[in-house]
């Protein structure tokens, strides 16, 4: 039977637990004997419990600290908390080098469901920060107490090595560009699955500090539990050195106090209690302490048995229990950023927007900055081809669609927002909520109903029947609703301007980011799956020089309102009842007619677009600069269901459009592809080169139409699996 990770974890810590006691029995039981035979009658046992129960308390106290920041991600029980740290005790006495807080990080990782690395970071934090109050508590009384250097040497370097490190994760946590990018840079040299989790687990850091430092309570509260645990163990050591041993060679010193919490063999956890004794004795003989060195092995047991003993077996009882491994229910309250730390998951729309995040894309941190200053929950991100975020969001408790920009792209998507107004009666039309500007950004809402699915799903889900009366509803609604056609006429500056902004200016913004897309470009044929091309700037050339062509692409029905990006994707369905949803207009077009929603369709039908969407796969790409040729290779993303679906789609086409625009699709389809560059190498950069070859597919499909050989040919696009 095949293990779960669960059970792997659990089968682990057992094993190492039992192997552990073992080991650490046969290591020190001769050194305990030493002890129990020299032990001094003068010892007071009855404060030895007292020390021992607010040692107890101090690690209550220290639970609290833990989840008050893993509650940031998901909120979980005090128990869970205790029952880790116990754990951590354990090994951290069983294995060398405080390999406890691995397994403790491990346990909370798994029982509350959330990133290793945040947990991780949670307790080395943690740590740090005990660190550097004891080291700098140290310093601060053997001051006063006029000890040597020697004796607090231990300390400064601890100190200066814990602010640094603490400092660093401070300015990461503010956003801090240089480490941001860096932290980016060490991922990406990752495999996919590895690369993911750690950027969604550093972006669920930032995001979980932020939102605890913006909480005064929480803040508050962890700073009350990080006192109320130090002063536990803290006067745990005292009460030793002061009521447990009544000899006057021990004293209670305030340097003394904090020696068993810095010195090397605390910090190491080397599993050796002779070689704790004697560090131990060592430190408090410097700080004034001990003055008898016969006290020595007594003492440092002591104290050792009760930081550790009571906590460790806590451990071992828990340990060894059923319900010890037990994970939170899946329907717990999240808290802020339980929806979104997908670490453990593939989430495509997710790990986009934590790519952004960490380049610091204005999109990005727009949509971060909106959660982290408000009320705001993202429930989750929608994927996008557009300079948008698109998420749904929880806002004064309504669920709804967020589309954010920053503040220098905001007309083009009020303009989006106007459309949807206009069109608000519209039959099948998604309703615009409202919108609102921010300091350097815009929003507007839009209405969500959780019965809507997607199209590209139903279309590869529900019979063939039912999908071509869902796309005919959609083509009723544009040409009796939104579509207001003129006369067939030329169109020669629009067509011109549209080729010239939306294809030629984009390649060459693509290309100054994309140096594989730039030398692609130079060459003169691009050979594609195999079949050679004219390259996009031959096609360009040969396309604007046939005037059959030309004429054919400048000769359209104009319409004053368009859709604009009539994809697939861009339609939703209820899979119950039929009803159609369309989502996302786009009509920011110079060319503005059916012909163009009808080639955003075809982009999806004959292109693969959603496809192409969801693929992470690099195209093969191999260059040959001195014949001026370049291979690009992939995996052809088309359905049956679209292939099947394209066809009646296309006589469709034959009897809504025109002859000229029925013939200009092709180019159209090209276009669209090709204009996604400027995007695309932003966003996904390993697959950009896809999207360059099925705008160089379609162009040439586009041309062949007008070379003598190619009229007797099938003129639709190749590419058809």
């Amino acid at each position: 039977m095949r293990r779960t990770k669960g059970s792997r974890l659990r089968l682990g810590l057992l094993v190492t637990a039992v192997v552990g006691i073992v080991v650490f029995g046969l290591a020190n039981t001769g050194h305990i004997i030493d002890v129990l035979a020299a032990w001094p009658p003068q010892l007071d046992v009855f404060w030895i419990g007292v020390a021992m129960v607010l040692v107890l308390l101090g690690n209550v106290a220290r639970a609290v600290r833990t989840k008050t920041v893993l509650d940031q991600a998901r909120p979980g029980k005090l128990r869970y908390h205790l029952d880790a740290l116990a754990v951590g005790v354990l090994f951290n006495i069983l294995l060398p080098f405080r390999a406890g807080e691995i397994a403790r990080a491990g346990v909370l990782s798994r029982r509350l469901r959330i990133s290793l690395l945040y947990t991780a970071t949670a307790i080395a934090i943690e740590r740090l920060l005990d660190v550097a109050v004891v080291a700098a508590a140290l310093l601060l009384f053997g001051a006063f107490s006029g000890l040597s250097f020697d004796a607090l040497a231990a300390a400064v370097p601890m100190l200066v090595f814990v602010i640094a490190v603490i400092a660093a994760f401070v300015l990461f946590v503010r956003e801090n560009r240089v480490l941001m990018r860096l932290v980016f840079a060490l991922t990406g040299l990752l495999a996919d699955g590895p690369r993911a989790r750690l950027r969604m687990s550093s972006w669920s850091l930032i995001h979980g500090y932020q939102a605890l430092l913006r909480s005064p309570s929480q803040v508050i509260r962890y700073v009350v539990a990080f006192v109320l645990s130090w002063s536990g163990y803290l006067l745990a050591v005292y009460i030793i050195l002061e009521r447990v041993f009544t000899t006057g060679a021990v004293r209670p010193v305030g340097a003394g106090v904090f020696a068993p919490f810095v010195f090397p063999e605390s910090l190491f956890g080397l599993p050796f209690l002779s070689d704790y004794a004697v560090e131990l004795g060592l430190h408090l003989t410097a700080v004034g302490a001990l003055t008898d060195p016969i006290w020595v092995l007594s003492l440092a047991f002591v104290i050792w048995t009760v930081l550790n003993l009571p906590t460790a077996i806590y451990g071992v009882v828990r340990l060894f229990s059923r319900s010890f491994f037990g994970r939170v229910d899946g329907d717990a309250s999240a808290g802020t950023i339980a929806r979104l730390d997908r670490s453990q998951r593939k989430d495509h729309e997710l790990s986009s927007f934590v790519d952004s995040f960490l380049r610091r894309d204005d999109l990005a941190m727009v949509m971060h900055k909106l959660e982290m200053t408000s009320e705001l929950e993202v429930l989750r991100f929608f994927k996008g081809g557009s300079d948008a975020v698109t998420a749904l969001v929880r806002d004064d408790g309504e669920t709804r669609v967020r589309k954010v920009v920053p503040e220098r792209y905001r007309e083009k998507l009020a303009q989006q927002y106007r459309w949807l107004r206009k069109h608000s009666e519209t039959p099948s039309m998604v309703r615009a909520l409202s919108e609102a500007d921010g300091p350097g950004y815009y929003y507007f809402d839009i209405e969500f109903d959780p019965r809507m699915a997607t199209m590209f799903r139903y279309v590869h889900t529900a019979p063939a029947d039912a999908s071509r009366r869902a796309l005919l509803h959609v083509w009723d609604v544009m040409f009796d609703h939104v579509y207001d056609l003129r006369p067939e006429e030329r169109h020669p500056e629009a067509l011109a301007t549209y080729v010239r902004d939306r294809l030629t200016d984009r390649l060459g913004q693509a290309a100054l980011q994309h140096e594989e897309l730039a030398a692609v470009l130079e060459c003169d044929t691009v050979v594609i799956r195999g079949r050679e091309y004219p390259n996009l700037h031959r096609l360009l050339a040969d396309i604007t020089a046939d005037e059959r062509a030309w004429s054919d692409l400048e000769t359209y029905r104009e319409s004053s309102a368009i859709h604009g990006d009539l994809t697939i994707d861009n339609l939703l369905i209820d899979q119950e009842s039929g009803r159609v949803l369309i989502i996302d207009p786009s009509d920011d077009n110079q060319v503005r007619g059916p012909v163009l929603d009808f080639a955003r369709h075809f982009q999806s039908l004959w292109g693969g677009y959603e496809f192409l969407n969801e693929s992470d796969q690099r195209p093969e790409v191999r260059i040959d600069r001195t014949a001026g040729r370049a291979e690009i290779d992939f995996e052809s993303y088309r359905s049956a269901g679209y292939q099947e679906l394209s066809e009646w789609t296309e006589a469709l086409a034959a009897e809504r459009l025109t002859p000229s625009e029925l013939r200009s699709l092709p180019f159209h389809v090209g276009l669209l592809y090709g204009r996604m560059l400027s995007h695309r190498v932003v966003i996904d950069p390993d697959t950009a080169l896809v999207y360059f070859a099925r705008s160089v597919q379609f162009l040439d499909q586009f041309r062949a139409q007008y070379d003598a050989a190619g009229l007797a040919a099938d003129s639709r696009p190749a590419e058809k699996p």
